[in-house]
C-alpha cells in the first residue's frame, strides 16, 4: 500500500492472512512512513507479535544526511541487514 494512502478492509485482511499463513514475523515498511497499515495488520493476526522492520527508499536522504556520512552503498548496506533479519 502507499504510504499515503488508507488501505482498505479487504487489503488489511489479505495481508493479514499472508502474514499467518506463512508465520512471518516481521511486517515491512518504507522509512518516513506511517506505521498504521502495519500495526493495523499486526493487531489483527492471532499472535499480534510480529515487529516493524523499516527498508530506506532513499527519497528522503536529504543534505544534512549527506553531510553527516550518509552514502548510497551505506543505506543499501542497513538495507540489506534489515532484510537478512526478516529472512532469517
Amino acid at each position: 500500500c502507499s504510504a499515503e494512502s488508507e488501505a482498505s478492509f479487504a487489503t488489511i485482511l489479505a495481508l493479514v492472512r499472508h502474514v499467518e499463513e506463512n508465520a512471518l514475523p516481521y511486517v515491512m515498511v518504507l522509512e518516513n512512513s506511517t506505521h498504521g497499515i502495519a500495526e493495523q495488520v499486526i493487531e489483527n493476526t492471532a499472535s499480534k507479535d510480529q515487529s516493524i522492520l523499516a527498508l530506506n527508499s532513499l527519497q528522503s536522504v536529504d543534505r544534512k544526511a549527506i553531510e553527516e556520512g550518509a552514502t548510497y552503498l551505506g543505506l543499501m548496506q542497513e538495507d540489506l541487514a534489515v532484510l537478512q533479519t526478516a529472512l532469517n
